[in-house]
């Protein structure tokens, strides 16, 4: 991450096998995360109320919508202007839409690990 500012070459390419190893990984990942967090905040649970009714908030569909609507449209951004002009590591782009991917599927598949 530190080596533009360090002047050093890029140790590792992006390939298309290297991208499915990161967006399978950081998957499991969140998944893993947001469901210990969904477990931990049942078992601590502090029951809101909102006009005489339970309140149930699940802050997996922020996280998801984090992921859709911040990752991945930086990582679009970044990719094109990265790729047109030519920089020294156009891959960013690519890691950031990899990553809004990923938030959003973990948060996705934690909901069907809790039930």
């Amino acid at each position: 991450m530190f080596y533009p500012w360090l002047e050093l070459e890029p140790t590792l390419e992006a390939s298309n096998l290297w991208m499915l190893l990161l967006l399978g990984f950081s998957t499991a990942i969140y998944a893993f995360m947001l469901t210990v967090y969904r477990f931990i905040q049942r078992i601590f649970r502090r029951n809101l109320t909102l006009d005489g009714g339970k309140v149930d908030f699940d802050e997996r569909n922020l996280v998801r919508a984090v992921g859709l609507y911040w990752f991945i449209p930086l990582g679009l951004v970044l990719h094109l202007e990265l790729f047109n002009h030519m920089s020294s590591d156009p891959n960013f782009g690519k890691i950031m839409i990899i990553e809004g991917l990923s938030i959003s599927l973990g948060a996705w598949i934690s909901r069907f690990i809790k039930k």
